[in-house]
């Protein structure tokens, strides 16, 4: 699986895809990795939906220029980012 990146807000967020079928974004913890996932969960998952697995900003393969500051209660920049 490779990993690309797109462009948000002056960051790079890094995704990658996987399977077949109905997308499904698969989110995970902030300070985790789209690596981080138990393999045998995700070829399930893959085995009937198109996942689309990502790296929160300035986590893993995705970048923060240090202009946006992340605060714990709010995610409104988190969910500009997987919507993009």
């Amino acid at each position: 699986m490779s990993i690309s990146t797109i462009p948000v807000d002056g960051g790079r967020i890094a995704y990658r895809r996987v399977g077949t079928g109905r997308p499904l974004l698969v989110l995970n913890g902030l300070a985790a990795t789209s690596a981080d996932w138990d393999p045998s969960f995700i070829e399930r998952l893959a085995s009937a939906n198109e996942l689309v697995l990502l790296d929160n900003r300035g986590i893993g393969a995705s970048t923060d220029n240090g202009a946006i500051r992340y605060r714990p209660t709010r995610g409104r920049h988190r969910a500009n980012d997987r919507g993009a």
